[in-house]
């Protein structure tokens, strides 16, 4: 009884540093919320498209997004950010649509297609 029971603490210690010291989440900014954009994001005029959408992981899932960030000044960027799982969850089905654009110190977070930022803006 007292290898099983040493067995499954050292089971979930592994599973525990394995995911606290992983890798490949390094430098990978964490995004709790859509509000979490305005500290990523600068830029007067910009928008931002969710192309992707996965998780990694077999017992503890770990969620990433991948988005295209465009701005009307600068070039197009590409961001992996890791989220969280009633975020990813929420924006499943908004893939290919701009989830938050910032426009004159005014953000939206309402998905809509690409390109509507610049509609009617000279």
């Amino acid at each position: 009884m007292y290898k099983f029971f040493l067995y499954s603490v050292l089971l979930i210690l592994y599973l525990g540093l394995a995911k606290a010291l992983s890798p490949s989440e390094i430098g990978v900014h964490y995004l709790q919320n859509e509000r979490g954009f305005a500290r990523l994001i600068k830029g007067p005029m910009t928008t931002v498209i969710l192309v992707d959408t996965h998780a990694t992981g077999f017992l503890i899932k770990t969620y990433y997004q991948k988005y295209r960030v465009i701005s009307g000044y600068d070039t197009v960027e590409e961001l992996i950010v890791r989220t969280s799982k009633e975020f990813a969850r929420k924006n499943l089905p908004h893939i290919g649509l701009s989830i938050y654009r910032k426009a004159n110190d005014k953000e939206e977070f309402l998905p809509v297609p690409p390109g509507s930022l610049y509609l009617n803006n000279r």
